[in-house]
């Protein structure tokens, strides 16, 4: 049969249409398919898709996750699992870590060749070291911390000391490398863990050879000071043993070029890499228990020293004309920082120190504004003024009352100058005021509004410490002990109607709100409220000099005395200089120096005698 030229080239073209066709077919189906002898952890995947090879490998890592698998220790076994041990298999980048198929590199007929060479590769694991650890603990298996021989009390309150231990360490890198080269197989093989053995840094003779230090320590009696009011409180280990732990602290000297520092660091953790010149010394101090230390604070020092936050609302009472209400005081609180009490008590203690200034913390109070006296600029609390007249007569106490509840809701407008004789009014029995001793050129005598002064000098200071101008004050004649009681002598401010006024002039661009209160019946508070202008205030002082003394008593005969009887009828008074300084920083840097004069006269005693 002759076969034709043009049939064999008609029927060559028509196969290579074919097998191009074929191969074309065979490209689209297999592209991103694995090659015939691709595994997986043992598992076979060749042509399937890594979808579909996560799906086969799934179920093996599952059944390894929650296999048994042996841990040893010292000789002993202990059971757990893969996934205990925080084990977790990344299965889409173990997939993405297996070989793809790549049809440009491997020839056609290898996917119709069964026996290939098989690559095995390994499963991607992630291990949780948290969790790692966590799992070995629930099973038994952590660190030992050495335990140094310690002090502690026997049953009779007696200081005693405690035997030391060994600690153990566990080798915990190495352990979570033999997990995961374990997990890249998805193998369950036993895997051994070793301990490293760190001896305790104290031993129990170094304790018994330092316990009457201890018993030192334990004696000591520890005086806390107030800040505010400057009243001790004293505090002695030995009536409290139940707040008393011992712990240990390592003390390294390092000794560098002659020089010495000491720095404090855990014992628990051994030192490396230390020079010849690094001298280590082991210690014992003494830890008070937070929780026992605070009962204590709180039954009895905190009850005399912690002050509540006292909240202020202010508002204008539509019932009666607008009249603006003053609800509360608006007092800073105060409160004592126990945690670094604690800390203060135990550095004083082991460096012998016995006197501490006890830590307070200050909290401001929430002022409430309504909205109306916010608009004028009624926001916030721009000074305080304060002084104190314990000791006090009980008219004198009165007057003060009296002066503070007409002084209590005064608003000054901006650029106003503020008259206290203005705002107090008359100053007699009609208005409230019972006579008590006021100073006048004819000598110390009864009058109405005795101790009105109080309230002058109380405002004053608010002023001074608001960094408003002082547009006129006047000290009295006479150093006159009451208003020497907070901050000493020479900022006090003496009135009287009708010729001597206290006057400051409001310069913050907004309104001021004076409230004035008394608390414990002999202490005066004025409070200016409105909206600060960013200046600050400090100030300085008092210096006194040029001290005169009262000079010879001087006695003065009466016949309203029996014969020899003696009655004094005035004080004698030292005269001297006193000085203080204002500095007043604007928002805008600029720097304004005040100085504060005042001059006390002096003046002799005067007796009465009978005649």
């Amino acid at each position: 049969m002759k076969v034709s030229i043009k049939t064999i080239i008609t029927t060559s073209v028509l196969a290579a249409i074919v097998l191009t066709a074929t191969i074309f077919v065979i490209e689209t189906h297999l592209r991103g398919q694995f090659p015939n002898g691709t595994y997986i952890a043992g598992v076979d995947v060749s042509k399937k898709t890594p979808e579909e090879a996560m799906v086969l490998i799934d179920d093996k890592i599952q059944k390894y996750l929650s296999a048994n698998i042996e841990i040893e220790m010292n000789g002993k076994l202990f059971i757990t699992t893969p996934q205990n041990l925080g084990v977790e298999i990344l299965k889409e980048e173990t997939v993405s870590a297996a070989k793809a198929v790549d049809l440009s590199k491997i020839p056609l007929y290898s996917y119709f060749v069964e026996e290939q060479k098989r690559v095995e590769n390994d499963i991607v694991p992630s291990i949780n070291s948290t969790e790692m650890e966590a799992g070995l603990a629930k099973i038994g298996i952590e660190d030992v911390l050495p335990m140094s021989a310690n002090y502690y009390f026997d049953e009779k309150g007696k200081l005693a000391v405690s035997e030391g231990r060994n600690g153990e360490y566990l080798d915990k890198p190495d352990f979570k490398k033999q997990l995961t080269e374990a997990a890249k197989k998805l193998s369950i093989q036993k895997i051994k863990l070793t301990i490293q053995s760190v001896p305790h840094t104290i031993t129990k003779d170094q304790l018994e050879g330092q316990k009457e230090i201890v018993r030192g320590m334990l004696k000591q009696t520890l005086t806390l000071i107030d800040p505010i009011a400057k009243r001790p409180y004293y505090i002695n280990l030995t009536e409290h043993l139940d707040w008393v732990n011992f712990i240990h602290k390592q003390k390294v000297l390092l000794t560098p070029l002659g020089s010495k520092f000491t720095l404090r660091i855990p014992i628990h953790k051994p030192l490396t890499g230390l020079d010849p010149f690094v001298k280590k010394h082991n210690y014992v101090s003494i830890e008070l228990n937070q929780e026992k230390f605070n009962k204590y604070l709180d039954e009895t020092i905190a009850k005399k020293l912690d002050v509540p936050v006292d909240t202020v609302k202010i508002y204008k009472d539509k019932d009666k004309d607008d009249k603006i209400v003053i609800e509360g005081k608006g007092e800073n609180g105060y409160k004592i920082d126990k945690g670094l009490l604690k800390k203060s008590i135990e550095m004083a203690i082991e460096n012998g120190i016995s006197r501490i200034t006890m830590p307070i913390l200050e909290m401001k109070p929430e002022v409430q504004i309504s909205d109306d006296l916010k608009k004028l600029g009624i926001t916030e609390i721009i000074a305080v003024g304060r002084t104190s007249y314990y000791g006090s007569p009980p008219n004198r106490v009165f007057n003060i009352k009296v002066g503070a509840n007409k002084l209590n809701g005064a608003l000054i407008a901006p650029d106003e100058v503020f008259s206290f004789n203005k705002r107090i009014g008359p100053v007699d029995g009609a208005h409230g005021f019972l006579n008590e001793l006021v100073i006048k050129p004819e000598g110390i005598i009864p009058e109405s509004g005795g101790g009105l002064c109080q309230v002058s000098t109380t405002t004053y200071r608010a002023a001074l410490f608001g960094g408003l101008p002082i547009e006129y004050r006047q000290e009295h004649s006479f150093a006159i002990g009451y208003y020497a009681q907070v901050l000493g002598h020479g900022l006090d401010a003496t009135v009287y109607t009708g010729s001597v006024d206290l006057k400051f002039r409001n310069d913050t661009g907004h309104h001021v709100l004076v409230q004035a209160y008394v608390k414990n019946n002999y202490e005066l508070f004025v409070i200016l409220y409105g909206t600060s202008d960013g200046r600050k205030v400090e100030m300085e002082g008092p210096y006194t000099s040029n001290y005169t003394g009262p000079g010879e008593t001087v006695y003065i005969k009466t016949s309203d005395l029996p014969m020899g009887q003696q009655k004094r009828i005035e004080n004698g008074f030292v005269g001297f200089r006193a000085l203080w300084y204002r500095y007043i920083t604007k928002a805008d840097g600029q720097k304004i120096v005040e100085e504060i004069k005042t001059l006390y006269k002096f003046q002799p005693a005067k007796v009465l005698v009978g005649d």
